[in-house]
């Protein structure tokens, strides 16, 4: 299965959100497996992001990234390279070996349309 980094980011609040509701057992296993996975790739988003926040980012004397308003400043001129490199990151797609879970298996699961729309691609009917 195919997603952007953007869809996986969107998604991952909704199954953390699943993972907490009762599921008959195979159905749990297979639930939590999946979300296991895309923590995995997750990570590795995290990680790629957090470079290119550093790379653009005005840095204190120790190095570290200067953060105002719980926003990192980024250096003066270097604002749309880094919304580029941005968008870009978010728009890669990414390859996830895993099986899809089943709608009915969202029958009992509270989710609001949007929510459902939003996992839509990790799902079979």
């Amino acid at each position: 299965m195919k997603i952007t980094l953007y869809n996986l980011m969107q998604s991952m609040p909704i199954f953390q959100k699943l993972v907490v509701q009762p599921f008959p057992a195979k159905q749990a296993f297979l639930l939590a497996r999946l979300t296991k996975k895309l923590d995995e790739e997750m990570t590795n988003f995290n990680d790629c992001r957090r470079e290119l926040i550093l790379k653009y980012a005005q840095k204190d004397a120790n190095g570290e990234a200067i953060f105002e308003n719980d926003s990192v400043k980024l250096m003066e001129g270097k604002e749309a390279d880094f919304q580029k490199e941005s968008i870009d990151l978010l728009n890669t797609e990414i390859e996830l070996a895993i099986t899809p879970i089943k709608l009915d298996w969202l029958e009992n699961a509270t989710l609001t349309p949007q929510e459902m729309a939003t996992i839509e691609p990790f799902i079979e009917e």
